[in-house]
């Protein structure tokens, strides 16, 4: 049987940086306004994803505490596991596309960078012709430009994109360890 810790208890083992706070008004602040589906299966709310992210930017990633404030009148207890175990769930399911973006993104980069850079070299070895047909000089002007722009997409791909993701990864890797509990107000 788990000993039950008191909030007081909870606030003095976990340091500020360690801690997100969260006022709701309702758990209907937790999701969105717009999926009328019961909490287990319900979407989260965009401004609460929000708030978390920006939250937890300047925090530790081991061992975060999300505290959500409910108003006391509100409060059920029963549904708090249900949204505890939903916004696991939500959390865990992000990491895994993410995760899956990032090696996509990665493979497509590549496959870019590789096209982009065949095309570049097709196009230096038709300039090397110096044939005067038609055909032989529009390909060069045709390999040119879009070895260019297949290469950068390419690059654009295996860094821009890739850190992007990360960043998003980073976030969901700390909600994914953190505790939430729920507290009166």
């Amino acid at each position: 049987m788990k000993k039950k810790i008191k909030t007081d208890d909870l606030n003095k083992k976990c340091p500020l940086n360690k801690q997100i706070k969260i006022i709701t008004d309702s758990y209907d602040d937790i999701f969105s306004d717009f999926d009328p589906r019961p909490f287990n299966v319900r979407e989260l709310s965009e401004d609460f994803l929000r708030e978390l992210k920006r939250a937890s930017l300047q925090k530790d990633e081991c061992g975060l505490l999300l505290t959500i404030m409910v108003p006391k009148a509100k409060r059920k207890i029963k549904e708090e596991d249900v949204i505890r175990k939903r916004i696991a769930s939500y959390i865990g399911d992000n990491c895994k596309l993410i995760k899956r973006d990032i090696a996509n993104f990665r493979i497509k980069g590549l496959i870019f960078l590789v096209i982009g850079l065949a095309m570049m070299m097709s196009a230096s070895y038709i300039a090397t012709l110096e044939s005067k047909l038609i055909y032989i000089q529009f390909l060069f002007v045709l390999l040119e430009p879009t070895g260019w722009f297949t290469t950068w997409q390419g690059l654009e791909h295996l860094t821009d994109k890739i850190i992007l993701k990360r960043k998003d990864l980073a976030f969901y890797r700390k909600m994914a360890n953190c505790t939430i509990r729920f507290i009166s107000y």
